[in-house]
């Protein structure tokens, strides 16, 4: 079975949530990984924001530096990626 672009409003639907971004609101999954690293003697975790949602939800793909507000926190964008088959888009935040 085949998914297509009309299946996102589908995987979208539950488990999503609002944010602002660019000033406009899209239903996002939110994602909160640990990214552990190393340095000299020691490592620490840094805890990430990763935004997902389908490339449909934007009028235009948002550039990092574009500001964000999730959670009632606010960020900017500081990387973004489009895994796959480039129909999803996935935004790194940073605080702003």
């Amino acid at each position: 079975m085949a998914f297509g672009d009309q299946d996102f409003a589908t995987f979208f639907s539950d488990f999503t949530e609002p944010a602002v971004v660019g000033g406009s609101t899209v239903q996002v999954f939110v994602d909160m990984p640990a990214s552990p690293f190393e340095h000299g003697f020691g490592s620490m975790e840094e805890a990430l924001v990763k935004l997902t949602a389908p490339i449909t939800a934007f009028t235009v793909l948002p550039v990092p530096g574009t500001a964000v507000s999730v959670r009632g926190v606010s960020y900017s964008i500081a990387r973004r990626c489009q895994p796959g088959d480039g129909r999803i888009v996935e935004l790194e935040l940073k605080r702003a």
